[in-house]
């Protein structure tokens, strides 16, 4: 699993040695002895990001569900799409050449300078071929939402 920590790149002054995104991700997934395609999946925070706190609460509310309650959404629900368009789908497809499978919402509680506050994520699962099941079913062996959540 890997979390995606965006940044403002452009603050940074233009020079040679500038690395991207794709090369500051990369290189970390090399230090840790393993390929961008190995990581099946990826978690990136909505944070500072009205509109799509807006969507993540409509879609809870359409699905009659609470808003601390986990959500996956997979091809074909309403809301897919609208999850493709997102800045934080295209920084994570730009990392993992497979399919994307399935994305899970879910809520973290976090604490900073003695103050809590709820932070969704999105977490896209890109599982491997070899662990996918006819009609876009994973393993439950390869299923990330059977392992520990560490990001709490």
């Amino acid at each position: 699993m890997a979390a995606l920590h965006l940044a403002d790149n452009d603050i940074e002054p233009k020079h040679p040695n500038k690395l991207g995104f794709a090369d500051i991700y990369t290189s970390l997934a090399e230090g840790h002895n393993c390929h961008p395609d190995d990581v099946d999946c990826i978690v990136t925070e909505i944070a500072n990001d009205p509109e799509k706190e807006k969507f993540t609460a409509s879609m809870r509310e359409g699905r009659s569900v609470g808003s601390k309650e986990e959500m996956t959404i997979i091809p074909g629900d309403k809301g897919w799409n609208e999850i493709l368009r997102t800045k934080y789908y295209k920084y994570a497809a730009l990392f993992n050449g497979k399919a994307l499978d399935k994305v899970i919402v879910r809520t973290h509680e976090r604490n900073l300078s003695d103050v809590t506050f709820d932070v969704d994520t999105f977490r896209f699962y890109f599982p491997a071929w070899d662990t996918r099941m006819p009609g876009g079913k994973t393993l439950k062996s390869a299923d990330g939402t059977q392992i520990e959540d560490t990001m709490n």
